[in-house]
């Protein structure tokens, strides 16, 4: 039965120099992933935090070719989780407040790099992939 929780968890570890070396999406309620966990860790890993924020769905899909409708909405799901959490952390638009899109709930700075924990609205990550094209009617079935 699904839940009524529509926030998903963010973790984003990244190294001395602020370069992707991994992540992980999950649901906050259940602790399940959400399609695969790290699904785009193979695309985006040791990619600056410039080039994840400057990666349009477009040249995802370019770059990465789904099998499916459903494959093609994770893929974007993870691609704006990750640019909304960093864009946050960067002290960009997407977040501040209890009603923003994303939320920091903690970052740990190590000597191996930065670990970055963000809430991320599941409803703003569905209206941004609605609107980006090819998948909009996708969103009604997840």
């Amino acid at each position: 039965m699904p839940c009524n929780d529509v926030t998903e968890t963010i973790r984003i570890v990244l190294d001395t120099n602020e370069r992707l070396v991994s992540y992980r999406l999950r649901k906050s309620a259940c602790d399940k992933a959400v399609g695969a966990e790290s699904l785009l860790l193979d695309h985006l890993k040791n990619r600056s935090i410039p080039e994840i924020l400057k990666l349009d769905p477009a040249s995802l899909r370019l770059e990465y070719i789904a099998q499916n409708e459903i494959e093609d909405f994770l893929r974007l799901k993870h691609l704006f989780a990750l640019q909304m959490a960093i864009d946050t952390f960067t002290g960009g638009q997407a977040g501040g407040g209890k009603n923003a899109s994303c939320n920091i709930v903690e970052v740990n700075y190590g000597s191996d790099g930065i670990i970055i924990e963000a809430d991320i609205s599941v409803d703003i990550i569905a209206e941004r992939i609605k609107a980006c094209g090819p998948c909009r009617n996708v969103h009604k079935a997840t």
